[in-house]
Protein backbone atom coordinates (compact mmCIF):
# COMPACT_ATOMS: atom_id res chain seq x y z
CA UNK A 1 0.00 0.00 0.00
CA UNK A 2 1.43 3.36 -1.10
CA UNK A 3 0.38 5.19 2.09
CA UNK A 4 2.40 2.77 4.24
CA UNK A 5 5.32 2.89 1.81
CA UNK A 6 5.44 6.70 1.84
CA UNK A 7 5.04 6.76 5.62
CA UNK A 8 8.13 4.56 5.82
CA UNK A 9 9.87 6.98 3.48
CA UNK A 10 8.85 9.79 5.80
CA UNK A 11 10.40 7.99 8.77
CA UNK A 12 13.55 7.53 6.71
CA UNK A 13 13.56 11.25 5.99
CA UNK A 14 13.41 11.97 9.72
CA UNK A 15 16.22 9.59 10.61
CA UNK A 16 18.43 9.61 7.50
CA UNK A 17 17.76 12.91 5.69
CA UNK A 18 21.20 13.06 4.09
CA UNK A 19 20.45 9.87 2.13
CA UNK A 20 16.70 9.95 1.57
CA UNK A 21 16.50 13.55 0.33
CA UNK A 22 18.83 12.77 -2.56
CA UNK A 23 15.94 11.00 -4.29
CA UNK A 24 14.50 13.18 -7.06
CA UNK A 25 10.75 13.72 -7.35
CA UNK A 26 8.79 15.61 -9.96
CA UNK A 27 6.24 18.11 -8.63
CA UNK A 28 3.41 15.64 -9.21
CA UNK A 29 5.27 12.91 -7.36
CA UNK A 30 6.04 15.28 -4.48
CA UNK A 31 2.37 16.23 -4.18
CA UNK A 32 1.33 12.57 -4.12
CA UNK A 33 3.99 11.84 -1.49
CA UNK A 34 2.77 14.74 0.68
CA UNK A 35 -0.89 13.71 0.59
CA UNK A 36 -0.11 10.07 1.26
CA UNK A 37 2.12 11.08 4.16
CA UNK A 38 -0.65 13.26 5.58
CA UNK A 39 -3.16 10.41 5.79
CA UNK A 40 -1.82 8.84 8.99
CA UNK A 41 -1.46 12.18 10.89
CA UNK A 42 -5.02 13.04 9.87
CA UNK A 43 -6.25 9.67 11.16
CA UNK A 44 -4.36 10.29 14.43
CA UNK A 45 -6.16 13.63 14.78
CA UNK A 46 -9.52 11.97 14.25
CA UNK A 47 -8.73 9.05 16.58
CA UNK A 48 -7.42 11.24 19.41
CA UNK A 49 -10.30 13.66 18.98
CA UNK A 50 -12.75 10.79 19.24
CA UNK A 51 -10.93 9.13 22.14
CA UNK A 52 -10.34 12.20 24.32
CA UNK A 53 -12.65 14.82 22.90
CA UNK A 54 -15.81 13.04 23.99
CA UNK A 55 -14.98 13.38 27.69
CA UNK A 56 -14.93 17.20 28.05
CA UNK A 57 -17.00 20.16 26.83
CA UNK A 58 -15.65 21.69 23.64
CA UNK A 59 -14.32 25.22 24.13
CA UNK A 60 -16.50 25.68 27.21
CA UNK A 61 -19.73 24.75 25.42
CA UNK A 62 -21.59 22.19 27.51
CA UNK A 63 -23.30 19.25 25.92
CA UNK A 64 -26.19 17.25 27.31
CA UNK A 65 -24.70 13.96 26.26
CA UNK A 66 -21.27 12.57 25.42
CA UNK A 67 -22.55 11.48 22.02
CA UNK A 68 -23.68 14.95 21.04
CA UNK A 69 -20.39 16.52 22.05
CA UNK A 70 -18.39 13.76 20.43
CA UNK A 71 -20.09 14.30 17.08
CA UNK A 72 -19.90 18.09 17.16
CA UNK A 73 -16.36 18.29 18.56
CA UNK A 74 -15.01 15.65 16.22
CA UNK A 75 -16.66 17.27 13.20
CA UNK A 76 -15.13 20.67 13.95
CA UNK A 77 -11.74 19.14 14.71
CA UNK A 78 -11.75 17.07 11.53
CA UNK A 79 -12.67 20.04 9.33
CA UNK A 80 -9.94 22.22 10.86
CA UNK A 81 -7.29 19.53 10.45
CA UNK A 82 -8.21 18.61 6.90
CA UNK A 83 -8.23 22.26 5.82
CA UNK A 84 -4.80 22.78 7.35
CA UNK A 85 -3.21 19.55 6.14
CA UNK A 86 -4.74 19.28 2.69
CA UNK A 87 -5.27 22.90 1.60
CA UNK A 88 -3.35 25.54 3.58
CA UNK A 89 -0.02 23.74 4.00
CA UNK A 90 0.27 22.73 0.30
CA UNK A 91 -0.42 26.35 -0.68
CA UNK A 92 2.33 27.49 1.69
CA UNK A 93 4.74 24.95 0.18
CA UNK A 94 3.98 26.18 -3.35
CA UNK A 95 4.46 29.85 -2.40
CA UNK A 96 7.66 29.35 -0.42
CA UNK A 97 9.25 26.94 -2.90
CA UNK A 98 8.49 29.40 -5.71
CA UNK A 99 10.16 32.25 -3.82
CA UNK A 100 13.14 30.06 -2.92
CA UNK A 101 13.61 28.95 -6.52
CA UNK A 102 13.15 32.49 -7.84
CA UNK A 103 16.01 33.80 -5.72
CA UNK A 104 18.17 30.68 -5.76
CA UNK A 105 17.97 30.03 -9.49
CA UNK A 106 16.93 33.11 -11.42
CA UNK A 107 18.21 36.03 -9.34
CA UNK A 108 21.38 34.80 -7.63
CA UNK A 109 22.16 31.86 -9.91
CA UNK A 110 22.96 29.50 -7.04
CA UNK A 111 20.81 26.54 -8.00
CA UNK A 112 21.68 24.14 -10.79
CA UNK A 113 18.49 22.18 -11.27
CA UNK A 114 14.79 22.72 -11.98
CA UNK A 115 11.85 23.83 -9.85
CA UNK A 116 10.93 20.16 -9.39
CA UNK A 117 14.03 19.77 -7.23
CA UNK A 118 13.23 22.83 -5.12
CA UNK A 119 9.64 21.74 -4.62
CA UNK A 120 10.78 18.24 -3.62
CA UNK A 121 13.17 19.76 -1.08
CA UNK A 122 10.35 21.78 0.49
CA UNK A 123 8.14 18.70 0.72
CA UNK A 124 10.96 16.70 2.29
CA UNK A 125 11.47 19.56 4.75
CA UNK A 126 7.86 19.66 5.90
CA UNK A 127 7.99 15.96 6.86
CA UNK A 128 8.74 16.36 10.63
CA UNK A 129 6.12 19.09 11.12
CA UNK A 130 3.59 17.01 9.19
CA UNK A 131 4.22 13.73 10.98
CA UNK A 132 4.06 15.39 14.42
CA UNK A 133 1.22 17.79 13.61
CA UNK A 134 -0.94 15.97 16.17
CA UNK A 135 1.18 17.33 19.06
CA UNK A 136 -1.29 20.12 20.05
CA UNK A 137 -3.86 17.45 20.87
CA UNK A 138 -1.83 16.56 23.95
CA UNK A 139 -3.49 19.55 25.61
CA UNK A 140 -6.90 18.11 24.79
CA UNK A 141 -5.78 14.78 26.22
CA UNK A 142 -4.68 16.53 29.42
CA UNK A 143 -8.04 18.22 29.91
CA UNK A 144 -9.76 14.90 29.22
CA UNK A 145 -7.76 13.09 31.88
CA UNK A 146 -8.58 15.82 34.39
CA UNK A 147 -12.30 15.68 33.67
CA UNK A 148 -12.27 11.88 33.74
CA UNK A 149 -10.48 11.79 37.10
CA UNK A 150 -12.54 14.54 38.77
CA UNK A 151 -15.70 12.71 37.78
CA UNK A 152 -14.67 10.11 40.36
CA UNK A 153 -12.25 11.91 42.66
CA UNK A 154 -12.16 15.52 43.78
CA UNK A 155 -8.71 16.90 43.03
CA UNK A 156 -9.01 20.64 42.29
CA UNK A 157 -5.30 21.27 42.80
CA UNK A 158 -4.51 19.12 39.76
CA UNK A 159 -7.24 20.52 37.51
CA UNK A 160 -4.88 22.90 35.72
CA UNK A 161 -1.50 21.25 36.23
CA UNK A 162 -2.15 18.22 34.03
CA UNK A 163 -3.45 20.00 30.89
CA UNK A 164 -0.75 22.66 31.23
CA UNK A 165 1.96 19.99 31.35
CA UNK A 166 0.45 18.15 28.39
CA UNK A 167 0.13 21.41 26.44
CA UNK A 168 3.74 22.37 27.20
CA UNK A 169 4.91 18.97 25.96
CA UNK A 170 2.90 19.49 22.78
CA UNK A 171 4.35 22.97 22.25
CA UNK A 172 7.86 21.63 22.87
CA UNK A 173 7.31 18.94 20.24
CA UNK A 174 6.09 21.58 17.79
CA UNK A 175 9.20 23.67 18.46
CA UNK A 176 11.50 20.68 17.96
CA UNK A 177 9.76 19.62 14.74
CA UNK A 178 9.96 23.18 13.36
CA UNK A 179 13.75 23.22 13.92
CA UNK A 180 13.93 19.69 12.54
CA UNK A 181 12.01 20.77 9.43
CA UNK A 182 14.36 23.70 8.80
CA UNK A 183 17.37 21.41 9.07
CA UNK A 184 15.94 18.82 6.69
CA UNK A 185 14.90 21.56 4.24
CA UNK A 186 18.49 22.81 4.06
CA UNK A 187 19.87 19.29 3.64
CA UNK A 188 17.28 18.43 0.98
CA UNK A 189 17.77 21.70 -0.89
CA UNK A 190 21.54 21.23 -0.93
CA UNK A 191 21.12 17.67 -2.23
CA UNK A 192 18.46 18.47 -4.81
CA UNK A 193 20.17 21.58 -6.21
CA UNK A 194 23.77 20.40 -5.89
CA UNK A 195 24.87 23.34 -3.73
CA UNK A 196 26.35 23.79 -0.27
CA UNK A 197 24.13 24.03 2.78
CA UNK A 198 25.32 27.62 3.26
CA UNK A 199 23.99 28.59 -0.18
CA UNK A 200 20.76 26.74 0.56
CA UNK A 201 20.45 28.67 3.83
CA UNK A 202 21.00 31.96 2.00
CA UNK A 203 18.26 31.20 -0.54
CA UNK A 204 15.82 30.10 2.15
CA UNK A 205 16.57 33.15 4.30
CA UNK A 206 16.06 35.60 1.45
CA UNK A 207 12.84 33.84 0.43
CA UNK A 208 11.57 33.90 4.01
CA UNK A 209 12.39 37.59 4.44
CA UNK A 210 10.68 38.39 1.13
CA UNK A 211 7.62 36.41 2.19
CA UNK A 212 7.37 38.39 5.43
CA UNK A 213 7.68 41.68 3.50
CA UNK A 214 4.90 40.57 1.15
CA UNK A 215 2.72 39.68 4.14
CA UNK A 216 3.36 43.09 5.67
CA UNK A 217 2.43 44.83 2.41
CA UNK A 218 -0.72 42.78 1.89
CA UNK A 219 -1.74 43.24 5.54
CA UNK A 220 -1.24 47.01 5.34
CA UNK A 221 -3.17 47.30 2.08
CA UNK A 222 -6.01 45.15 3.42
CA UNK A 223 -6.19 47.08 6.70
CA UNK A 224 -6.38 50.39 4.82
CA UNK A 225 -8.95 49.20 2.29
CA UNK A 226 -11.21 47.32 4.72
CA UNK A 227 -10.47 49.49 7.81
CA UNK A 228 -9.30 46.41 9.72
CA UNK A 229 -6.67 46.27 12.46
CA UNK A 230 -3.26 45.84 10.80
CA UNK A 231 -1.75 43.41 13.32
CA UNK A 232 -4.87 41.23 13.34
CA UNK A 233 -4.72 40.92 9.55
CA UNK A 234 -0.96 40.23 9.59
CA UNK A 235 -1.34 37.56 12.28
CA UNK A 236 -4.12 35.88 10.32
CA UNK A 237 -2.09 35.79 7.11
CA UNK A 238 1.03 34.68 9.01
CA UNK A 239 -0.86 31.77 10.58
CA UNK A 240 -2.22 30.87 7.15
CA UNK A 241 1.24 30.73 5.58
Amino acid sequence: MMVISDFGKGLGTLLRPQNITKNFMYVGQSIKYYYRLSVIPALIFIFVGLLFGTSIPAFGISSSTIFNYGFGGLLGLTIAILITLWILTPIRIIIFSSLTHLFGKHIFGLFRNSYDNTFAAEVYGITPALMFSWAPLLGVAGFSLVYASTAIYTAPHTSLAVPIIYSMVGLFLLFITDIWSIGITLIALANQQGVSKLKALFAVTVAGFTGIMILLGVSYAYSIFWHAHFFNVFNLLYQFL
